[in-house]
Protein backbone atom coordinates (compact mmCIF):
# COMPACT_ATOMS: atom_id res chain seq x y z
CA UNK A 1 0.00 0.00 0.00
CA UNK A 2 2.78 2.61 1.12
CA UNK A 3 4.54 1.79 -2.25
CA UNK A 4 1.38 2.37 -4.16
CA UNK A 5 0.83 5.73 -2.79
CA UNK A 6 5.07 6.22 -2.50
CA UNK A 7 4.70 9.73 -3.83
CA UNK A 8 2.14 11.10 -2.58
CA UNK A 9 3.10 8.70 1.59
CA UNK A 10 6.68 9.77 1.32
CA UNK A 11 6.95 13.41 2.22
CA UNK A 12 4.20 13.38 5.29
CA UNK A 13 6.22 10.11 6.64
CA UNK A 14 9.22 12.35 6.53
CA UNK A 15 7.49 15.40 8.06
CA UNK A 16 6.15 12.74 10.72
CA UNK A 17 9.73 11.02 11.64
CA UNK A 18 11.18 14.58 11.40
CA UNK A 19 8.88 15.40 14.22
CA UNK A 20 9.27 12.08 16.26
CA UNK A 21 13.04 12.63 16.10
CA UNK A 22 12.73 16.17 16.88
CA UNK A 23 10.42 15.57 20.06
CA UNK A 24 12.24 12.45 20.72
CA UNK A 25 9.03 10.37 21.39
CA UNK A 26 6.87 8.60 18.64
CA UNK A 27 3.11 7.96 19.01
CA UNK A 28 2.51 4.94 20.75
CA UNK A 29 -0.34 3.69 18.42
CA UNK A 30 2.64 3.91 15.47
CA UNK A 31 5.12 1.97 17.74
CA UNK A 32 2.63 -1.09 19.76
CA UNK A 33 3.41 -4.03 19.04
CA UNK A 34 1.62 -7.40 19.33
CA UNK A 35 4.08 -10.71 20.03
CA UNK A 36 3.36 -14.11 18.88
CA UNK A 37 5.03 -17.23 20.34
CA UNK A 38 6.50 -19.40 17.88
CA UNK A 39 7.50 -23.23 18.87
CA UNK A 40 10.80 -23.66 17.74
CA UNK A 41 11.47 -27.14 18.91
CA UNK A 42 10.99 -29.23 21.73
CA UNK A 43 8.05 -29.84 23.85
CA UNK A 44 5.07 -27.57 23.35
CA UNK A 45 4.39 -27.05 27.29
CA UNK A 46 7.47 -25.64 27.77
CA UNK A 47 7.44 -21.96 27.19
CA UNK A 48 11.45 -21.96 26.63
CA UNK A 49 10.38 -23.32 23.40
CA UNK A 50 9.08 -20.69 21.96
CA UNK A 51 10.66 -17.46 20.38
CA UNK A 52 8.44 -14.44 21.34
CA UNK A 53 8.35 -12.78 17.80
CA UNK A 54 6.89 -8.84 18.08
CA UNK A 55 4.62 -8.07 14.99
CA UNK A 56 4.76 -3.94 14.60
CA UNK A 57 3.18 -1.79 11.99
CA UNK A 58 5.07 -0.54 8.97
CA UNK A 59 5.39 2.83 9.75
CA UNK A 60 7.53 1.83 12.56
CA UNK A 61 9.40 -0.59 10.84
CA UNK A 62 10.69 2.05 8.22
CA UNK A 63 11.56 4.51 11.35
CA UNK A 64 13.84 2.39 13.45
CA UNK A 65 15.19 1.08 9.82
CA UNK A 66 16.53 5.25 9.83
CA UNK A 67 17.09 5.09 13.00
CA UNK A 68 19.78 2.06 12.54
CA UNK A 69 20.93 3.99 9.24
CA UNK A 70 21.56 6.81 11.35
CA UNK A 71 23.24 5.04 14.24
CA UNK A 72 25.13 2.38 11.94
CA UNK A 73 28.57 4.49 11.97
CA UNK A 74 29.06 5.32 15.27
CA UNK A 75 27.90 1.47 15.87
CA UNK A 76 30.37 -0.03 13.70
CA UNK A 77 33.51 2.11 14.42
CA UNK A 78 33.12 0.63 18.11
CA UNK A 79 32.43 -3.11 16.47
CA UNK A 80 36.04 -5.01 16.81
CA UNK A 81 36.40 -6.84 13.65
CA UNK A 82 36.04 -10.44 15.21
CA UNK A 83 32.57 -10.23 15.12
CA UNK A 84 30.96 -11.00 12.12
CA UNK A 85 27.34 -11.49 13.07
CA UNK A 86 24.64 -8.79 11.71
CA UNK A 87 26.75 -6.81 10.62
CA UNK A 88 27.01 -5.63 6.29
CA UNK A 89 29.65 -7.03 4.27
CA UNK A 90 30.46 -9.86 6.92
CA UNK A 91 29.80 -13.48 7.40
CA UNK A 92 30.09 -15.78 10.63
CA UNK A 93 31.76 -18.45 8.38
CA UNK A 94 35.16 -15.97 8.55
CA UNK A 95 35.02 -17.05 12.13
CA UNK A 96 34.22 -20.74 11.25
CA UNK A 97 37.71 -20.96 9.20
CA UNK A 98 39.71 -18.89 11.65
CA UNK A 99 38.53 -21.53 14.24
CA UNK A 100 39.32 -24.20 11.92
CA UNK A 101 42.61 -23.10 11.12
CA UNK A 102 43.57 -22.64 14.90
CA UNK A 103 43.04 -25.83 14.51
CA UNK A 104 44.94 -27.04 12.28
CA UNK A 105 47.68 -25.15 13.24
CA UNK A 106 47.71 -26.95 16.57
CA UNK A 107 48.42 -30.04 14.98
CA UNK A 108 50.59 -29.07 12.32
CA UNK A 109 53.05 -26.93 15.14
CA UNK A 110 52.07 -29.48 18.14
CA UNK A 111 50.98 -26.37 20.41
CA UNK A 112 47.74 -26.44 22.93
CA UNK A 113 44.76 -25.41 21.96
CA UNK A 114 41.73 -25.37 24.36
CA UNK A 115 38.33 -23.97 22.61
CA UNK A 116 35.12 -22.59 24.86
CA UNK A 117 32.13 -22.02 22.97
CA UNK A 118 29.82 -19.44 24.56
CA UNK A 119 25.66 -19.24 23.98
CA UNK A 120 23.86 -16.21 24.50
CA UNK A 121 20.59 -17.89 25.62
CA UNK A 122 17.81 -15.55 25.05
CA UNK A 123 20.17 -12.59 24.30
CA UNK A 124 17.40 -10.74 22.49
CA UNK A 125 15.27 -10.71 25.71
CA UNK A 126 17.94 -10.57 27.92
CA UNK A 127 18.75 -7.08 27.33
CA UNK A 128 18.48 -4.47 30.39
CA UNK A 129 17.14 -1.33 29.32
CA UNK A 130 19.52 1.39 31.62
CA UNK A 131 22.49 -0.66 30.29
CA UNK A 132 21.66 -0.52 26.37
CA UNK A 133 21.01 3.33 26.78
CA UNK A 134 24.52 3.83 28.16
CA UNK A 135 26.18 1.55 25.71
CA UNK A 136 24.58 3.77 22.67
CA UNK A 137 26.00 6.80 24.35
CA UNK A 138 29.26 5.50 24.81
CA UNK A 139 29.68 4.54 21.72
CA UNK A 140 28.77 7.72 20.28
CA UNK A 141 24.96 7.46 19.12
CA UNK A 142 23.40 11.02 18.91
CA UNK A 143 21.05 11.35 22.14
CA UNK A 144 18.09 12.36 19.99
CA UNK A 145 18.35 8.45 18.94
CA UNK A 146 18.94 6.61 22.33
CA UNK A 147 16.21 9.40 23.24
CA UNK A 148 13.67 8.38 20.70
CA UNK A 149 14.10 5.05 21.20
CA UNK A 150 14.23 4.52 24.68
CA UNK A 151 10.60 7.03 24.48
CA UNK A 152 9.36 4.04 22.16
CA UNK A 153 10.44 0.96 24.83
CA UNK A 154 9.23 3.29 27.72
CA UNK A 155 5.62 4.46 26.12
CA UNK A 156 4.82 1.74 23.52
CA UNK A 157 2.39 -0.62 24.21
CA UNK A 158 2.82 -4.31 24.01
CA UNK A 159 0.40 -7.34 24.44
CA UNK A 160 0.95 -11.21 23.64
CA UNK A 161 -1.13 -13.02 21.15
CA UNK A 162 -2.92 -15.98 22.55
CA UNK A 163 -5.00 -18.15 20.66
CA UNK A 164 -6.46 -15.43 19.16
CA UNK A 165 -6.84 -13.40 22.04
CA UNK A 166 -4.46 -10.23 22.73
CA UNK A 167 -3.28 -9.75 26.36
CA UNK A 168 -1.40 -6.88 27.85
CA UNK A 169 1.98 -7.41 29.14
CA UNK A 170 4.64 -5.10 30.74
CA UNK A 171 8.14 -5.50 29.21
CA UNK A 172 11.23 -4.84 32.11
CA UNK A 173 13.80 -5.92 29.17
CA UNK A 174 14.91 -7.17 26.26
CA UNK A 175 14.84 -5.84 22.67
CA UNK A 176 11.58 -6.57 20.23
CA UNK A 177 12.76 -9.51 17.74
CA UNK A 178 11.16 -8.64 14.57
CA UNK A 179 12.04 -5.17 14.45
CA UNK A 180 14.86 -3.70 11.98
CA UNK A 181 16.96 -1.78 14.73
CA UNK A 182 16.74 -5.07 17.41
CA UNK A 183 20.24 -6.53 15.89
CA UNK A 184 22.01 -4.08 16.18
CA UNK A 185 20.73 -2.91 19.67
CA UNK A 186 21.53 -6.63 21.22
CA UNK A 187 25.41 -5.84 19.25
CA UNK A 188 25.50 -2.91 21.59
CA UNK A 189 25.48 -4.46 24.73
CA UNK A 190 28.38 -7.13 23.32
CA UNK A 191 31.14 -4.74 22.51
CA UNK A 192 34.45 -6.34 24.48
CA UNK A 193 38.38 -5.30 24.15
CA UNK A 194 40.05 -8.28 22.13
CA UNK A 195 43.56 -9.44 22.81
CA UNK A 196 43.77 -10.10 19.00
CA UNK A 197 45.43 -12.85 17.26
CA UNK A 198 47.67 -13.63 19.51
CA UNK A 199 48.27 -16.86 21.00
CA UNK A 200 49.75 -15.95 24.11
CA UNK A 201 46.51 -14.77 25.23
CA UNK A 202 42.83 -15.67 24.35
CA UNK A 203 40.89 -14.91 21.35
CA UNK A 204 37.54 -14.14 21.25
CA UNK A 205 35.70 -14.98 18.29
CA UNK A 206 31.48 -13.79 17.53
CA UNK A 207 29.60 -15.82 15.40
CA UNK A 208 25.98 -14.00 16.06
CA UNK A 209 25.13 -14.12 19.12
CA UNK A 210 27.78 -16.70 20.30
CA UNK A 211 31.28 -16.30 21.06
CA UNK A 212 34.26 -18.56 20.56
CA UNK A 213 37.33 -18.58 23.44
CA UNK A 214 40.33 -19.77 22.22
CA UNK A 215 44.00 -20.14 24.27
CA UNK A 216 46.99 -21.86 24.67
CA UNK A 217 46.43 -22.14 28.69
CA UNK A 218 43.38 -23.96 30.35
CA UNK A 219 43.69 -21.56 33.46
CA UNK A 220 43.30 -18.48 31.29
CA UNK A 221 40.46 -19.95 29.67
CA UNK A 222 39.20 -20.34 32.91
CA UNK A 223 39.82 -16.84 33.81
CA UNK A 224 38.10 -15.41 30.50
CA UNK A 225 35.06 -17.53 31.03
CA UNK A 226 34.97 -16.03 34.34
Amino acid sequence: MLLAAEENAVPILASIYNECLKNERTPTSMSDSIVRLLHKKGSCLDIGNYRPVALMSTIHKIFTSILRRRAERSLEEAQPIEQTGFRPGYSTSENTLVVSEMIQKSHEYRFPLFLMFIDYKKAFVSVEFGSLWTALSEFGVHSKIVNTLKNIYDEAKVSVRIRGHDVPVQIGRGVRQGDTISPNLLLSMYFEDSTGVNMGSPLTGRLSHTSVLLTTSFCSLQVRRN
